[in-house]
Parts: structure tokens; C-alpha cells; sequence
């Protein structure tokens, strides 16, 4: 007689077993005296670990987000890809966690430390309309943002929200009452300079006055234009006692 077709009881009283204690373990019934935590329940640190992602349309809006966070943001640890995290860096004055290019895989470097537990809040400027190669990456960010239950903006209004709410201490200032760290474009460079618009190009091309590129167009840090212009003064200062010197000597050689 064949019994082939029924099943074994121990067999199944094993996968039955299997099926009620976890990969850790865990028998699945609740001690009374542990607390009942959602699986996805998330303890945010107070010195928070902070992502921002921009797509090349939106970087020089995250820049000037960042620079009126700063007073927040320099608080706590700062993450992005690459070029972001240059622009991010040079814009605040801080330190910036440097990742990969997000082509490169940034996006998934920052997707994992979101499912370690090692990012707190998710900023991530994206341009909805225009067409970007590693588009699947930035879905799967939110994705990973939403499942592992992280704060996370998608525009300007909604990181502002985040930041309102995560940090409450501390108000936003505006990029004028900020001047060593306020990003100008070259016209405002240029006027701040009383230079051509050509002539201020040439000192920035020959890194006279240092500059960062975003999304394609130069922005100038005002510090950098005050360090210029005490250079340039300085110069002048110097050319202008020196042939003062030169005859000061001349008259005493003709004393002596």
C-alpha cells in the first residue's frame, strides 16, 4: 500500500513549528513584561543623521535651503552624493559626509544606511519633470524612506515642515542676515565688485576669486568676495609704500 500522498505528521508538525518561531528565535509569544513595539518604530537621536539627495535642476535650490538652515543643519550629521555634498560643504562651511555620484550608486549607498538604521531624515529635491537615468533609484529611496517609517521631503515647503517640527529651537534665517555664507550669482558678484560681468568671469575662470558650480551656473560665496577685495586693498597698500621705501633708502645713502 503506497503512502506517498499523505503527509507525515511529524513533517508537519516541524513546518508548523517553523512557521511560529522567527528567524531570531522567538517562539512568537508575547512576554508580558517586554513592550509591544511596532516592528517599524523608529527612535530618532538627537544629534540626527541627515541625507540630501538633489537632482542637477534642484541643487541650487537645496543650497539655498541649506544656507537658511544652516543654524539647524550644522548641528548634526550631513550626508550626500557627491557633487551635492560639495555644493552642500562649500555653501555651509561644514562637514559633509562625501558619498558616490548618485549614478554611481550614492542612492543606494544612502538606501542602505536607511534599512541599517543610519540615516534619520531623508531630504531629496527631485525634479519631477524632467527626465532623469537613475529615476528607479530615487523611487527606491522613497520606497526605503517609507518602509523603514524616516521623515522624508520630496520639495522645499515639505523639508521646511521637518525642519520645523524635528529642531524647534532654533529659527531659520534668512540668507541676508547670513552674509559669510550666502551664495551669490555673477551679476550680484559683479555689482557687489563694481566689475564687468567679463572681468569678474575672468578672475573666477583663473581662480582669483574661488567659485562652485550648480546645476551649470557659478555662485560666489560673499566671504570669498570680502577676502578678495582685502587682498586687492592690501595690494594696493603695499605698491603704494614701496616707492616710499625706495626713496627713504636713497636718502640715506646720500646722508652716509
Amino acid at each position: 500500500m503506497q503512502t506517498h500522498g499523505l503527509p507525515n505528521r511529524s513533517e508537519t508538525a516541524t513546518s508548523d513549528r517553523g512557521r511560529l518561531i522567527g528567524c531570531n528565535g522567538d517562539s512568537g509569544v508575547r512576554d508580558p513584561e517586554k513592550p509591544l513595539l511596532h516592528p517599524l518604530t523608529r527612535l530618532i537621536p538627537r544629534r540626527k543623521r541627515i541625507a540630501l539627495i538633489a537632482h542637477d535642476n534642484r541643487k541650487e535650490q537645496l543650497a539655498s535651503w541649506a544656507v537658511r538652515h544652516r543654524t539647524r543643519l550644522i548641528e548634526h550629521e550631513l550626508y550626500a552624493t557627491s557633487h551635492t555634498a560639495d555644493i552642500i560643504s562649500e555653501a555651509l562651511n561644514a562637514p559633509v559626509v562625501r558619498l558616490l555620484s548618485g549614478t554611481l550608486g550614492g542612492d543606494q549607498q544612502i538606501g542602505s544606511r536607511i534599512a541599517e538604521s543610519k540615516i534619520d531624515v531623508l531630504i531629496f529635491f527631485w525634479d519631477p519633470l524632467g527626465h532623469q537615468p537613475h529615476d528607479s533609484d530615487a523611487k527606491a529611496l522613497f520606497r526605503l524612506a517609507t518602509a523603514f517609517n524616516i521623515p522624508y521631503a520630496c520639495n522645499e515647503a515639505t523639508a521646511d515642515c521637518i525642519m520645523s517640527f524635528l529642531f524647534p529651537s532654533a529659527e531659520p534665517r534668512a540668507a541676508s542676515e547670513s552674509p559669510n555664507h550666502n551664495l551669490l550669482t555673477v551679476k550680484e558678484a559683479a555689482d557687489y565688485l563694481r566689475l564687468p560681468l567679463s572681468s569678474l568671469y575672468y578672475l573666477v575662470q583663473r581662480g582669483q576669486i574661488p567659485g562652485i558650480q550648480i546645476g551649470g551656473r557659478w555662485r560666489i560665496k560673499k566671504s570669498a568676495l570680502d577676502g578678495h577685495v582685502l587682498g586687492v586693498k592690501t595690494q594696493k597698500c603695499e605698491a603704494a609704500l614701496q616707492p616710499t621705501a625706495v626713496q627713504d633708502d636713497r636718502n640715506l645713502d646720500r646722508s652716509s
